[in-house]
């Protein structure tokens, strides 16, 4: 006898919303029936419901293996049902074929996309290390599953200046097998490698960072969008190591991205963020007014942020923000006008809006810092000091200290210090008492 009693509201959402009793003998209609139900809950035939479960006729159903199968089936669906990734739906499949915990992987599973979707990086970091740690028994784990792990990881770690925490993720590379990590998980370590050395202030682990990546393009015969992404990573690079004083690097690594330019459609706002900020550092550096409108061109392609987008692009997009900021904070230097000024700060204020000093503490600290230093700029530039703009500036400096320090991140660290000094000259010089 087969008895399947629906949800309330008469849906067929997912196995833990059915109560299906089965007392199924070795009879073959009883099975045949127990098929023909079952099939149709799922919306399928009974041909199809069979070829779903990889079996080529009743015969070889047991009534065990007829309920599982449906849980199984029942869980796929729900995960399509809630829009779970592609590569999630591919990974259930594949490990339901060897577990009963079904409502548990569901879970597991619905609990990732959710902590993607609402950009809690730290979240679903800690979900996907659970997941990936039960997954020792299945053969076909997915590698893009261990990417988002580090993608993920990276992103939390780096949002939150822990640049010691990278470790951890350096080791999960001895635990899988290497044949499960994708060419994007190396690019990926390679790029977290880059952001521990940037945030030192010896350049020695900027330079070991440029060597591997040139040492891996150099042999790389994967696909063309990993190799690009290879080739932005080595122009960021060019990039950290020029602003610290290499001009040569910064045009290296200009000349690199303008050649790329018509390959990086596929993630546009990632391409124009790195671009535009060589363009602005070699202005900023060299006084290259041509350099700052270049820059304005790059900043203007980048297209806004469509409703589903990689991690990468989500990420980079207050990146690109704070470079718009950024753009008008040179221009105020070279024009200090209150519109340029007022831009700059406008440009800060809309990346705020993606990172809070809750979620994201090391890169709002560095808005913070960018929101001070173009206080100042625009007060030197025009020799008129308002007091409480003054004021305003001296306590995002401060507050932008607590998150970048001189032991998670010792240069950027030295280059707060930089801003904090001209914002205590221009107090001193007008006689303003800052607050302690």
């Amino acid at each position: 006898m087969i008895k399947i009693v629906r949800a309330k509201n008469n849906s067929l959402a997912a196995g833990r919303d059915l109560h299906i009793t089965l007392n199924v003998g070795s009879d073959g209609p009883q099975i045949q029936e127990a098929v023909a139900s079952l099939a149709e809950k799922l919306g399928l035939t009974s041909e199809q419901f069979l070829d779903e479960l990889n079996v080529a006729s009743e015969s070889e159903l047991t009534a065990d293996r007829l309920l599982f199968s449906f849980n199984q089936a029942a869980t796929i669906q729900s995960l399509n049902q809630v829009g779970t990734s592609g590569k999630y739906k591919k990974f259930a499949a594949e490990a339901l074929k060897v577990t009963q915990q079904v409502t548990t992987l569901e879970s597991q599973f619905l609990e990732i996309a959710t902590a993607l979707e609402q950009q809690d990086y730290s979240q679903a970091y800690t979900k996907l290390k659970v997941l990936i740690s039960a997954t020792g028994n299945f053969p076909k784990l997915t590698p893009g599953l261990i990417e988002d792990c580090f993608q993920c990881g990276y992103l939390h770690f780096a949002n939150h200046g822990k640049t010691s925490d990278f470790e951890e993720l350096f080791s999960l590379l001895d635990i899988f097998d290497s044949e499960l990590v994708s060419a994007q998980t190396i690019i990926l370590v390679l790029e977290m490698q880059q952001e521990h050395s940037t945030r030192q202030k010896e350049e020695g682990g900027l330079q070991t960072n440029l060597k591997r990546v040139r040492s891996y393009l150099d042999t790389f015969n994967g696909e063309p969008m990993h190799l690009l992404q290879l080739q932005i990573l080595k122009a960021l690079c060019l990039r950290r190591l020029g602003e610290r004083g290499d001009i040569g690097r910064l045009n290296e690594a200009e000349t690199l991205l303008l050649s790329l330019e018509r390959k990086a459609s596929f993630r546009p706002v990632e391409f124009g963020n790195t671009l535009a900020n060589i363009q602005l550092r070699i202005a900023s550096k060299t006084g290259d007014r041509d350099a700052l409108e270049r820059a304005l061109v790059t900043l203007e392609k980048v297209p806004s942020l469509p409703s589903k987008a990689e991690i990468s692009e989500v990420q980079a997009y207050p990146k690109y923000l704070n470079a718009f900021g950024n753009y008008y904070k040179e221009k105020t230097k070279l024009k200090p006008t209150p519109s340029c000024y007022a831009r700059s700060i406008e440009q800060y204020t809309k990346a705020e809006l993606f990172w809070k000093e809750e979620n994201a503490p090391y890169e709002w600290a560095m808005l913070q810092k960018n929101k001070a230093d173009v206080r100042q700029v625009f007060m030197n530039a025009t020799q008129k000091v308002d007091a409480e703009d003054l004021k305003a500036a001296h306590q995002e400096i401060i507050i932008s200290l607590r998150y970048r320090t001189k032991e998670n991140s010792e240069y950027q660290f030295q280059e707060s210090m930089k801003v904090l000094d001209k914002i205590t000259d221009l107090a001193e010089i007008h006689s303003i008492v800052l607050s302690e």
